[in-house]
């Protein structure tokens, strides 16, 4: 049953937490496809990781999934990790963008942000780092 069809039987508030466990579903069934590109854009908050993940997305190799660790877009996931990679393993290529808030200040239970891009790192994930300076200072 594809998500479309599930979003029209349930109410809007199961929505999130049935495509969340669908997302842990995954990462623990799926097998990962050593053929996928998996590319998370890493940034503080007016970095540019939004124009950045459309330019790419613009290709179509990848579809634009924002910050899909934002409370705002569908509440505090309870394992990120495990979130994300059942995202990924669920899509040919997958990307998304991550600010550092969102492992941390957003959170009851804080992540640990140097293990979480590790373990990704060490799943070959492609990082792509955004700093931003105050020229200005």
């Amino acid at each position: 049953m594809n998500l479309s069809k599930i979003k029209k039987a349930f109410p809007k508030f199961l929505i999130n937490p049935v495509s969340e466990v669908a997302a842990y579903t995954n990462h623990f069934i799926l097998k990962p496809d050593p053929e996928a590109t998996k590319v998370l854009i890493f940034g503080q908050g007016r970095s540019g990781s939004t124009m950045l993940e459309s330019l790419i997305a613009s290709t179509g190799q990848f579809k634009e999934t924002h910050e899909t660790l934002n409370v705002k877009n569908g509440g505090k996931k309870i394992f990120p990790y495990y979130y994300i990679t059942g995202k990924s393993k669920a899509s040919k290529n997958y990307l998304f963008h991550l600010k550092i808030y969102q492992l941390t200040l957003d959170r009851k239970r804080k992540v640990d942000c140097q293990a979480f891009l590790e373990r990704l790192h060490k799943e070959v994930w492609k990082i792509i780092f955004l700093d931003r300076t105050n020229k200005v200072k």
